[in-house]
């Protein structure tokens, strides 16, 4: 069915897809709707779901097909509004980080010497050039491995772009472990505008614990010796930096967190912190009672923020995600559902070759870099362009699983994409429905985190015209 109920600290609630709304309940309608959920519903029960169906609420859904809107004019959308592209320049690396994409513990994917050639970086470039024509800012990544073993190659990029095209707004960014950085690699960094993602897990048992050059030294000295380089001869460019963090299951994540909080060099960044990437990870990973109690005290902070009850400086950035998803409920609940339409598309797939583009080192085009790099994956190459009919493969994936999307109640909020259906060689839908409960889950919190805040008194309108800091005064 596609609707769902659930109980909150101020009540009880149910969410209609057909209708896109979520409305309160009484505790007899709930225990009511729950066992109609379940297929365990009794007369008395039938009686309150037909009162709710007579107001418009809990019918059958007018869904039969699977087909995502873009369909039709996805060659039109992507051949000239592609707004980034990364290039993996290596797939090497000089550390050995335990939950990298690259460590072996991944499907499809280790480190090795492969790396990208001067032609094939070139030819990606003017490929994708052709393909952002319309695009006002564009944008090329370097990704690895590590990018920076390949700076000459950065250079040759960056300096070809700047010859044959001066007219056009393209802005650089990097990932980097940072142990590789130099005054040279500085300068240029600085030059040229290049933004840089700083990949640090923390104080040093952590770091040395996980991030590890291949002789199985810690990284933790190295990292922060070119950091506190960085900021001596660029500042502000190194407070312009970010940084992302990999929280492992095990790690000590207080300590993490007032690192990036705290410390004289990286407090001063803008952080992300992240959990490991589960997609293709050959063995599950399960994340503790401590993460869980930080992260519930964490979003309880930004929640009284928000409220005005206590001052944004007690929040720390690494949270801020809670509040960007209660705005983006809110604005989400505000349009259509379902309801009277017979085709449709759960909300999940990113357009392959419009948002990005992922180009390996032999020039071969992916939707992103999560996707496992097997052919079967592949939308094109720079050289022959993109192949279309596998892009449509791709925003149609709910296909593969159409009899349970069509009647699922997180339907027009699911983030499930082709990443997460990635076998070895051929899409599994079965990985698809293993993650149903975890998306639900999310969409479930965050609905839940909404509804609270209404109930407390937040002004959504006058939050959003406050601005990002989100300050409701």
């Amino acid at each position: 069915m596609a609707f769902t109920v659930f109980q909150l600290p101020i009540g009880y609630r149910l969410y209609d897809r057909e209708k896109n709304k979520i409305i309160p309940l009484q505790e007899e309608e709930y225990l009511a709707l729950s066992r109609v959920i379940r297929k365990e519903s009794t007369s008395g029960d039938r009686k309150i779901l037909k009162r709710f169906q007579e107001k418009g609420f809990c019918n059958e859904t007018s869904l039969c097909d699977i087909e995502n809107p873009a369909t039709a004019s996805i060659s039109t959308v992507i051949k000239s509004n592609v707004r980034q592209m990364v290039l993996q320049l290596t797939q090497n690396c000089n550390l050995r980080c335990s939950y990298c994409a690259y460590s072996g513990n991944y499907n499809n994917r280790e480190h090795s010497q492969k790396r990208m050639s001067l032609e094939t970086a070139l030819q990606a470039v003017v490929f994708f050039v052709e393909h952002s024509t319309e695009v006002s800012e564009a944008t090329i990544g370097f990704y690895g491995g590590e990018p920076l073993l390949e700076f000459p190659l950065i250079w040759e990029i960056v300096e070809y772009v700047s010859r044959k095209y001066p007219g056009r707004n393209i802005r650089y960014n990097l990932t980097s472990n940072l142990t590789l950085l130099t005054d040279e690699i500085i300068d240029y960094l600085v030059k040229n505008n290049i933004s840089m993602m700083i990949s640090i897990d923390g104080p040093q048992p952590v770091q040395d614990r996980y991030r590890v050059f291949a002789n199985g030294k810690g990284s933790f000295s190295k990292v922060m010796e070119n950091a506190q380089r960085l900021y001596d001869k660029a500042p502000d460019y190194f407070q312009k930096c970010m940084t992302n963090t990999v929280i492992s299951p095990d790690g000590d994540c207080e300590a993490v967190k007032e690192f990036l909080d705290r410390d004289d060099l990286f407090g001063k960044t803008h952080s992300m912190m992240t959990r490991v990437n589960e997609t293709g990870l050959k063995k599950p990973v399960k994340y503790g009672e401590n993460y869980r109690q930080m992260v519930r005290k964490e979003k309880l902070k930004l929640l009284l923020a928000m409220l005005g009850e206590i001052s944004y400086e007690k929040v720390s950035p690494l949270f801020t995600d809670t509040q960007t998803n209660i705005i983006q409920m809110n604005q989400m609940l505000r349009t259509n559902g379902t309801q009277g339409k017979s085709k449709g598309h759960p909300g999940g797939p990113c357009i392959p070759g419009k948002k990005r583009i992922f180009v390996d080192v032999e020039g071969n085009i992916y939707p992103c870099e999560r996707i496992a790099e097997y052919p079967n994956y592949q939308i094109g190459n720079i050289f022959d362009g993109f192949d279309i009919e596998r892009i449509k493969q791709m925003i149609n994936v709910a296909q593969y699983t159409k009899n349970e999307c069509l009647h699922c109640w997180a339907f027009m909020y699911c983030g499930s994409c082709i990443a997460n259906m990635a076998g070895n060689e051929t899409i599994n839908p079965q990985m698809r429905l293993q993650k149903c409960y975890e998306e639900k889950n999310k969409v479930l919190s965050n609905m839940a985190d909404m509804e609270i805040m209404k109930h407390y008194g937040l002004d959504f309108w006058r939050f959003q015209m406050a601005g990002k800091s989100g300050k409701n005064d």
